[in-house]
This record gives structure tokens, C-alpha cells and sequence, in this order.
């Protein structure tokens, strides 16, 4: 019996030894027994048994280990996919050889660029926004918007599709006749081709139709240069320069070419889990006369309801430096719809 108890307590002892899972040394000489999971924009995830999973400056970190084989993109954009060992050199790890024959290397903790970079998923995604007023009484209006974006996102390329309408109109209380007050669309079809990870060059094309200002095309086709200072789930940058191309027919006037510049920038941030705010602003001044531009910018708060219903509170400004006749320069407008994301 004495015998079998001792066995049983081998046994038992030898399943309770946790699995090694890598260990962290720090430039301190701290130490950190974990899964390294992740490294991106200079940060080093660690799962942890005892603390969870902590995130870690890597220009902190002095080498560390896996038990498992790692993604590891380096600056370069080579990729090493190999089990990593603790190194006696700071600022370095030792990539150990793979079964397939893969020689192990010393690797600079400066030359990796992320480890286990997540997988950008090529998929559509986009939202369908709509809003209507209706009153009958002291007054008679009747006023409805729907727009809506489509976007396909891979990880060389991006593709985006916007579109708008807004409509209004209104009857007088003395004379009984109905005027319309707002009628315009616009369309946007987009192209972003990746140069580099952040760098990328793009063509657009905008066409849009205002029948109160009596603009009956504007087409501004475009390419030029962007840049995507800062992209994920919580917040997206980006800055764009270029050249395109404007034509502008009027009611009633002749037709006006010119060639333009853009500068434009989009912003987005995740306020807090269900609002997120954002801005667009694009300016286009004609490169044949200075004071002639347009400038198209826009504001608003996305409140999220469940995962896929929201509403939007908008607030749009269109700036024309020399409309059409009787005409304003200026269109400024609140727009208050429901939305459906997919």
C-alpha cells in the first residue's frame, strides 16, 4: 500500500507541474514568467498566469523566451516564424532551429517591427443612414436624408463608396403653394493602393448635384498621396495631398473647367464603448485662379444602441467661393438620422 501511495503521489505531483510558458527579463533585471502574444507599436503583450495579461514597453525589455515558435516581422519585412531563447546579449534573442531545417540567428529586439501581427480580414463593411421630418399644422414641411458607406478593406489596398441625398420642401400657409427647399446628392467612389504599410496613393471621384443652388454637375476626379498616421478600432488619422480635375455646370450659365489641388484629412475617435466621433474636411483651390475653392466639411457624434443600430447628429458645411447666380456661397446643415451598420 505504502508503495502504491508513493506512485500515486508521483503521478500526481508530475500533472501538477504547470507547462513553462517563456519568460521575460527586463533591463532592470526584473523577470517575468509568461506567453509573450503580441508586439505592436512598441508594445510587448504578456499573458501572464499570476498578473493576466500585461502590455510592457519592448525598449524596457532585455531578451526573452517562448515555448512555442513566434510570428516575428522584422523592419525589413522579412518574417521569422521560429521558437525564440533567451539571450546573454541585451537588447537581443536567440531564435532557435526549427525541424524544417531553419538555422537559428541572433535577432536585435530593434529589428522587429510587430510578433504575432493580427490578420487584416478582406471583408465589406459599411452603414445606411436615414432620417425624416414631417409636420402638418402651424407648419407644413416635409424633409427626409439617406446616405450611406461601403468599404472594403484589405491589407494592400482599401475601397470606399459614399453617398448622399438630402430633401426638403415646405407649403406656405397663406398662398397653399409648395416650394422645395433642399434637393441635392452626392456620390464618391474612392481607391487606396498601400505602398508601404502607412504610405499610399489613391484616386477618387466625386460627383454632386444641388438643384437650390442651381449647380447641375460638379465633377472633381482626383489622385494624389496618403498617409494613415493612425489606424485601428479605436482611432483612425489620415492626410491626403493631390491634384484633380474640376467641371462645374450651372442653370442657365456656361460650363467652367479647372485644374485643382486637394488637400483633405479624415478622423475618427472612439469617445467611449457605444460613441464615437467624427471629421472630414477636404479643400479644393483651382490652380488657375486663387480665390476661386471649394471646401467640404463635416461633424458628428455616432451613438450605438445595439451592434448594429445607431443614431447620427451631423453637422455639414459646403463652402463654394463663386456659385452659381443669386446663389449663396456658403450651405451649412444639420442632419439627424438613424442608422443600420453591417
Amino acid at each position: 500500500m505504502r508503495k502504491f501511495a508513493r506512485v500515486a503521489a508521483l503521478i500526481a505531483a508530475t500533472f501538477s507541474v504547470p507547462a513553462f510558458a517563456g519568460e521575460v527579463v527586463f533591463k532592470n533585471g526584473d523577470r517575468l514568467t509568461g506567453e509573450v502574444t503580441a508586439l505592436g507599436d512598441g508594445k510587448l503583450k504578456i499573458k501572464s498566469a499570476v498578473a493576466g495579461e500585461i502590455t510592457v514597453n519592448i525598449a524596457d525589455v532585455s531578451s526573452f523566451s517562448t515555448d512555442a515558435p513566434i510570428e516575428i516581422k522584422l523592419k525589413d519585412g522579412s518574417v521569422v516564424n521560429q521558437q525564440v531563447q533567451k539571450s546573454e546579449t541585451p537588447g537581443t534573442v536567440q531564435t532557435a532551429a526549427s525541424p524544417s531545417g531553419v538555422a537559428a540567428s541572433m535577432l536585435s529586439l530593434d529589428q522587429v517591427a510587430t510578433i504575432n501581427e493580427p490578420k487584416l480580414v478582406t471583408k465589406w463593411t459599411g452603414n445606411i443612414r436615414a432620417g425624416a421630418l414631417v409636420t402638418r399644422g402651424n407648419s407644413d414641411t416635409d424633409a427626409f436624408n439617406l446616405a450611406g458607406d461601403l468599404q472594403r478593406r484589405s491589407v494592400d489596398d482599401r475601397f470606399t463608396l459614399t453617398g448622399e441625398y438630402l430633401y426638403g420642401r415646405e407649403r406656405s400657409n397663406s398662398t397653399g403653394e409648395k416650394s422645395t427647399s433642399t434637393d441635392n446628392w452626392l456620390i464618391q467612389a474612392k481607391y487606396d493602393y498601400f505602398v508601404t504599410k502607412k504610405l499610399y496613393v489613391y484616386g477618387v471621384a466625386r460627383f454632386e448635384r444641388d438643384n437650390i443652388a442651381d449647380l447641375q454637375l460638379r465633377a472633381q476626379p482626383g489622385a494624389g498621396l496618403g498617409y494613415q498616421w493612425l489606424e485601428g478600432p479605436k482611432t483612425n488619422f489620415r492626410t491626403e495631398v493631390g491634384l484633380g480635375y474640376t467641371y462645374e455646370q450651372y442653370r442657365d450659365q456656361d460650363s467652367e473647367t479647372y485644374i485643382n489641388a486637394r488637400l483633405a484629412y479624415a478622423y475618427d475617435r472612439q469617445l467611449a464603448e457605444n460613441i464615437k466621433f467624427i471629421h472630414n474636411f477636404e479643400y479644393l483651390p483651382s490652380l488657375e485662379d486663387v480665390g476661386k475653392f471649394n471646401i467640404n466639411t463635416d461633424a458628428g457624434i455616432r451613438v450605438r444602441f445595439t451592434q448594429t443600430f445607431f443614431t447620427d447628429a451631423r453637422v455639414e458645411w459646403r463652402y463654394n467661393s463663386e456659385p452659381g447666380n443669386d446663389s449663396s456661397t456658403s450651405d451649412l446643415r444639420y442632419v439627424l438620422s438613424a442608422g443600420w451598420e453591417f
